[in-house]
């Protein structure tokens, strides 16, 4: 809702806090929660434009492997981008893809990273 209303920062915040209580319950970089947690962190970083927060937001979780894995690898390949890193984006978007869980996540993805997949590297 905070990002919603241009209240970037402030999202930043409270995504922060919501990682820092998964952790605090004991689950690991693995579990779906705290994986979908450093999602929403580094997705906001992307909004802020802090490329590098947003990957060191996912990396742990990318680091022993989640479920979310594409939706992680699409904020990789975002951050990349913005840090002007295209080879490396668009790897990213490219794994984002291959480890996609159904016909239509990997649909969606296709069209969210298409300017990255069809970028020059």
């Amino acid at each position: 809702m905070l990002a919603a209303l241009g209240l970037i920062a402030e999202a930043g915040t409270q995504r922060q806090l919501a990682l820092e209580h998964e952790l605090a319950s004991g689950d690991g970089d693995d579990a779906p929660t705290v994986a979908m947690a450093r999602y929403f962190l580094g997705l906001n970083n992307v909004e802020a434009r802090e490329f590098q927060r947003a990957l060191d937001a996912v990396a742990p979780s990318l680091a022993v492997g989640t479920s979310v894995e594409p939706l992680l690898r699409s904020v990789q390949a975002q951050a990349f981008a913005g840090l002007g890193r295209m080879p490396e984006a668009k790897s990213a978007a490219a794994a984002a893809l291959a480890s996609a869980r159904s016909d239509g996540q990997r649909s969606r993805l296709a069209k969210e990273l298409a300017h990255l997949l069809d970028a020059r590297a």
